[in-house]
């Protein structure tokens, strides 16, 4: 099949009101914004568990295809969509009232292993 092997990144921009939880956790951690140890913040760790779950409930997404997470004022994610998947990827993202904006970031080849 032609074109199986391309894979779109998409940067996809999530409404952070629309996760309740995230704000929750900063106003019941005041410290939660402050780097740990590891360099990431409570609350970092916080909003890529929420990314990771609302990507594979909602728009099928594992978490190996998450290519980068944003949190702060860019709240969301980017993620590689293969080829095949792309429409059935772009229906549900279209219906989702969480995502605010999304754009392709690239095209690219993959592997098929």
């Amino acid at each position: 099949m032609s074109g199986s092997n391309k894979a779109t990144s998409y940067i996809i921009q999530l409404d952070p009101s629309a996760f309740s939880e995230l704000e929750k956790i900063e106003q019941d951690n005041p410290g939660s914004a402050r780097p740990t140890s590891d360099g990431e913040s409570e609350a970092e760790k916080f909003a890529k568990k929420q990314i990771v779950k609302f990507a594979k409930e909602k728009l099928d997404i594992k978490p190996s295809q998450i290519t980068q997470y944003y949190s702060g004022l860019l709240f969301g994610f980017a993620a590689t969509i293969p080829a095949n998947k792309i429409d059935s990827f772009l229906a549900k993202l279209k219906t989702l009232k969480e995502v605010s904006s999304y754009e392709i970031d690239g095209v690219m080849d993959i592997n098929n292993n």
